[in-house]
């Protein structure tokens, strides 16, 4: 299983040109626009898992899924992708709650198939793919991968299974309900905001609480989890995933060029404003008084924790301690290729020698736009300075979470190395 595959995009880490060069790396690329997929025939030859010298035919697609929020005060957060409702905190229950309804968005990976041979790139949280990911193909993951789910709680384990079966209930009504039984129909807003209020809000309520006991059960057995929570369900998906990871300090200081906090008189030294300024909100949770480093902080560290990591802190049923963690696990164990924007070369040489479908060689389609970020020497020369450094540790403790969180990705980075060059040879 080499699909779906899906690059998880940390803004400001380099992720415009890797989604192009990802695009261009496939066969019979002839379209001059690298994120219109269906504008020419391309394919990218994914090997059948059963057979040696058959291959499947994978698409790209960008940006073609939605996010999926909480809902605050009413109202949804405004995303790159469009955002969709979605009041789940547990990864459970959001592949049963909320599926995503828009009807073959991405090719390759149909709301009915039981296989999805999508290259995805994309601005959206790491585990935004639970409400995607075919049913049929979740369900095959749960009675295969989760088998031993029997041993720890056997009437959890063979609900969940069924919560996962599009087939297994026709009609919603006010007492039970499956989301996914509609999104293989075409459904207007009003009709979807009518199953998020009496379908999805609850059900996904309702198997949050049946996950968190169930999960309890689960931390007993496996060490693993204790420590990183969901990774453990992450890292387990039938998904392979790559990213880019940059160094905090330069990512930090190419976000307030690329926000314009310069141009509100705001200098990038300013330590206190960054820990706490509280004349722009930039917080995830639109809360008053946070920093711009707190928010972008927070943001980097949600990337990589899940999008239901979102929900649980907007439900203050999280902290920052316990997302560095969950995304310290996901990155130790949920991606196939973590790469750093230091060696971009080295990154796509991981991805041909991790994914025989990809070729970086004859890269086709031009860079039309470059996401590029201000620049100022005085603040990079600030910004590389040890005792500032030290400085934002000691007065923002979630830049000491994103550093350590960096060395994390670069003790990854060389083990997946050492082990492609064994496995290669």
């Amino acid at each position: 299983m080499e699909t779906p595959f899906i690059f998880v995009h940390i803004g400001k880490a380099g992720g415009g040109e890797i989604r192009r060069k990802i695009a261009s790396a496939a066969d019979d690329v002839t379209r001059n626009q690298w994120y219109k997929a269906r504008d020419d025939q391309h394919f990218y030859p994914i090997k059948d898992d059963k057979s040696k010298t058959k291959f499947s035919r994978g698409r790209f697609c960008n940006s073609g899924w939605r996010n999926h929020r909480l809902r605050i005060n009413g109202d949804l957060e405004g995303t790159f992708e469009e955002t969709a409702a979605c009041g789940a905190t547990t990864p459970l229950g959001r592949m049963v709650a909320c599926p995503d309804r828009r009807k073959d968005r991405c090719e390759e990976c149909a709301i009915d198939s039981d296989s999805c041979r999508t290259i995805y790139t994309g601005h959206n949280y790491l585990g935004s793919e639970l409400p995607w990911l075919p049913p049929k193909v979740l369900k095959r993951w749960w009675t295969d991968v989760w088998s031993f789910s029997k041993e720890i709680d056997t009437n959890f384990s063979s609900t969940f299974a069924s919560d996962l079966d599009i087939t297994s209930v026709n009609a919603i009504n006010d007492t039970h309900c499956k989301p996914n039984l509609h999104s293989v129909l075409k459904v207007g807003r009003m009709t979807e905001r009518w199953i998020e209020e009496r379908c999805s809000d609850p059900l996904g309520a309702s198997i949050d609480t049946q996950t968190k006991m169930f999960w309890e059960k689960v931390e007993e057995k496996i060490a693993h989890s204790r420590r990183y929570k969901y990774s453990t369900i992450y890292s387990s998906l039938p998904v392979r995933r790559a990213t880019m990871m940059r160094e905090p300090y330069s990512l930090l200081l190419s976000k307030y060029f690329w926000q314009n906090i310069n141009s509100h008189n705001k200098s990038c030294d300013d330590i206190e404003y960054a820990a706490g300024g509280n004349d722009i909100k930039y917080s995830i949770n639109h809360d008053e008084g946070e920093g711009w480093i707190n928010s972008f902080g927070l943001e980097y560290l949600l990337y990589l924790c899940g999008e239901e990591c979102l929900a649980r802190y907007q439900n203050n049923m999280t902290d920052i301690d316990e997302i560095a963690l969950q995304a310290e696990g996901n990155v130790r164990h949920g991606f196939a290729v973590v790469g750093l924007l230091n060696d971009t070369d080295g990154f796509y040489d991981m991805l041909e020698r991790r994914f025989g479908y990809f070729d970086f060689k004859n890269i086709s389609i031009a860079n039309d736009a470059r996401h590029r970020s201000g620049s100022s020497n005085e603040c990079k020369a600030k910004f590389l300075n040890e005792t500032f450094q030290e400085a934002l540790r000691t007065r923002i403790p979630i830049v000491k979470k994103m550093e350590h969180l960096y060395n994390v990705a670069v003790e990854v980075n060389q083990f997946q190395r050492i082990e492609l060059d064994t496995c290669n040879k």
